[in-house]
């Protein structure tokens, strides 16, 4: 299997990438999983799972097709961003069509080349999507919700002694991500400023990281 992470400065595509790699790993502990990715992601996060980066920097997708030449993957599966075409050595391919913004996913939607894709996976809800699937890949679309992980017990000692937290004592975090664009970071972080006030201004005690 062969996951297609446009990964930038951010790690929503990886991330997503590894958890469902991590599931098919327990269900299928001799499964052969590798990713392609455009920046060189901290071995750590990719736990013994094979990498490709692509070459000069991540401009473009230079090795993809060659790659899915000559690795010959049963499965490759795109993240977000259609390709222009589908490498003719594809057997099945899998496409995760996260939300996007109105014209973009009308786009997308429109696109004749989702109709190559043998499976299609939302990670919305129906209610999270309101969008109307073409006639042609509804069969094939599947809704399953948000793709997360189950937090690890041991994770959260260790994070909760790291920043000293309470378990008892209200907790935010927040995420602006690092693959978005900085108009909308700094949007973002605008509204996080705001609902630190709101808190504090109600006397509630809590931790903000």
């Amino acid at each position: 299997i062969l996951f297609q992470a446009r990964n930038r400065r951010g790690l929503g595509h990886l991330a997503r990438g590894l958890n469902i790699a991590h599931e098919l790993r327990k269900l299928a502990p001799h499964s052969q999983i590798a990713f392609y990715t455009r920046n060189t992601p901290e071995q750590n996060l990719l736990d013994g799972f094979t990498c490709h980066v692509e070459p000069n920097d991540g401009a473009g997708l230079a090795d993809w097709e060659t790659l899915v030449k000559q690795w010959l993957p049963d499965v490759t599966v795109y993240d977000t961003m259609l390709p222009e075409s589908l490498p003719a050595a594809t057997q099945r391919a899998t496409f995760l069509m996260r939300r996007c913004q109105d014209s973009v996913q009308h786009n997308i939607l429109a696109n004749p080349l989702l109709r190559q894709f043998d499976c299609i996976l939302v990670p919305h809800t129906h209610d999270d999507f309101p969008f109307e699937l073409p006639p042609a890949i509804q069969e094939r679309t599947h809704f399953i919700g948000p793709i997360v992980r189950t937090a690890d017990p041991a994770q959260q000692a260790s994070l909760r002694t790291v920043y000293g937290l309470d378990a008892n004592q209200l907790t935010l975090v927040s995420t602006p991500g690092g693959g978005g664009f900085e108009q909308q970071a700094a949007r973002f972080i605008e509204i996080i400023v705001q609902a630190h006030a709101l808190i504090e201004a109600k006397g509630i005690a809590f931790r903000h990281i």
